[in-house]
């Protein structure tokens, strides 16, 4: 179910996917593509839903999530972990109503 709202998400977006560079916790940088963004007046955060940009078939691809920094023009301009439970239920709520 959540591939099929994903692969939805990505025909929506324009033919030029937003791709984003995220490094993880070894220091090593991957590019990944934009699926979702959004925001939470509760938490008073951005959020992005992504997954990692290569040549996998979409179902063998993981989703991932995080808060971001939106910059001037409202791009993501930097990544946060998503930091309390709280905060995970409401992006997996989100998830599952797209």
């Amino acid at each position: 179910m959540i591939n099929e709202v994903v692969l939805t998400l990505l025909d929506e977006f324009e033919e030029e996917p937003q791709l984003i560079t995220v490094t993880d916790e070894e220091g090593n940088d991957q590019v990944c593509e934009v699926i979702h963004t959004f925001a939470s007046e509760q938490f008073g955060k951005s959020y992005v839903l992504y997954v990692p940009a290569t040549d996998e078939p979409f179902e063998e691809r993981d989703i991932f999530a995080a808060h971001y920094v939106p910059g001037k023009d409202g791009n993501i301009e930097e990544l946060l972990p998503i930091e309390t439970d709280e905060e995970w239920t409401f992006v997996e709520d989100k998830l599952n109503e797209l």
